[in-house]
């Protein structure tokens, strides 16, 4: 599975619940910043959580990103997430 960035561009207390519900261990950063782990694209993801517009109106407003690489200084509860994600790739 690979690791994806959700980015809102302001709170949205109805994206949040999606993503929790579809996607139980992701990890919050912020109020509008988290991260989840799936086998799905990101268009697929976008669409799931309600940040894209087919096939219904979307809840919010963001964008799903995948990436590989990460590099910072942050809470160490987000590298030990990371770490864990990438063993059970």
């Amino acid at each position: 599975m690979a690791v994806f960035a959700v980015a809102l561009t302001q709170k949205n207390d109805a994206v949040k619940e999606r993503i929790k519900d579809l996607h139980p261990n992701n990890y919050q950063l912020s109020s509008t910043l988290f991260f989840l782990t799936s086998s799905e694209l990101t268009h697929e993801i976008a669409t799931k959580i309600g940040i894209r517009d087919e096939p219904r109106v979307p809840r919010g407003n963001g964008v799903v990103l995948r990436f590989n690489a990460y590099a910072g200084y942050t809470n160490k509860a987000l590298w030990e997430w990371m770490a864990v994600q990438e063993e059970g790739s």
